[in-house]
């Protein structure tokens, strides 16, 4: 709901956006990596292992959505995603632009010809050594002093090194006291203590509105964005992930 025709409203309504992306682009929305979302499998090896896995995955299902619509083939594309999002579309687009580079050098026409047109990511994680640095973003806003600067930098500097040993219990540890816990929430860490923030995704909220969100989902589920959405009787799976005793 971050973007495309409808938007939610705060009373849990939906209505149309007067301005959006599909205004003026074509927008193709993927559940990636299969498994996620809507998409499914019926085979488990369907199930992606590995980055290659998700590069062949997109790649074919590009191939396929433009031999379904060939019209869009010499149309610019531009690959999208936030967060986590923003590894994938940096993998899928160095796969297309090796596999058109190989195919050019050999003489051959690639599996699709595609125009890559650019890439683009919002809050995009790619680099944690490096985007670990909330401490001086937070105090740049005025949300911590200089001692609540001074105690983000010191957990940083434990974070980086436990990626750097490669020790994702210590990162996942440290990362839980700093800044989140297994419920993607700020209780009980030290942001959460220095500036009163329970919400990490937008400055201006200091709480999820929890009802909004069971609104979004009941709202997903409905025949009527299921039809409009074309995923049929496919399930919905909502993972919540509970903290250990």
């Amino acid at each position: 709901m971050e973007n495309g025709p409808v938007e939610m409203t705060d009373n849990g309504n939906v209505q149309r956006r007067a301005y959006s992306w599909n205004n003026d682009f074509n927008i193709v929305y993927v559940d990636n990596p299969v498994g996620s979302g809507y998409s499914f499998t019926e085979n488990d090896a369907g199930y992606a292992q590995n980055y290659d896995d998700v590069n062949r995955d997109l790649y074919e299902a590009l191939r396929q959505l433009y031999k379904l619509f060939p019209q869009f083939e010499n149309l610019p594309l531009y690959i999208a995603g936030s967060s986590y999002a923003g590894r994938f579309v940096i993998s899928l687009g160095y796969k297309i632009h090796k596999t058109q580079e190989e195919a050019t050098k050999a003489g051959t026409r690639p599996p699709v010809n595609i125009k890559l047109g650019g890439l683009a990511m919002g809050n995009a994680f790619i680099d944690p050594i490096t985007q670990i640095d909330y401490g001086d973003n937070l105090f740049g806003l005025g949300l911590i002093d200089e001692d609540g600067l001074a105690n983000f930098k010191k957990l940083e500097a434990e974070i980086r090194a436990c990626i750097e040993r490669n020790d994702h219990a210590c990162v996942t540890r440290v990362s839980e006291r700093l800044w989140t816990n297994p419920l993607s929430s700020t209780d009980g860490t030290i942001i959460e203590d220095l500036t009163g923030y329970r919400f990490l995704f937008k400055f201006v909220v200091t709480e999820l509105d929890t009802a909004l969100s069971y609104a979004w989902l009941n709202f997903v589920q409905q025949p009527s964005t299921r039809r409009a959405i074309h995923v049929g009787n496919g399930s919905f799976l909502l993972i919540i992930l509970k903290p250990t005793p």
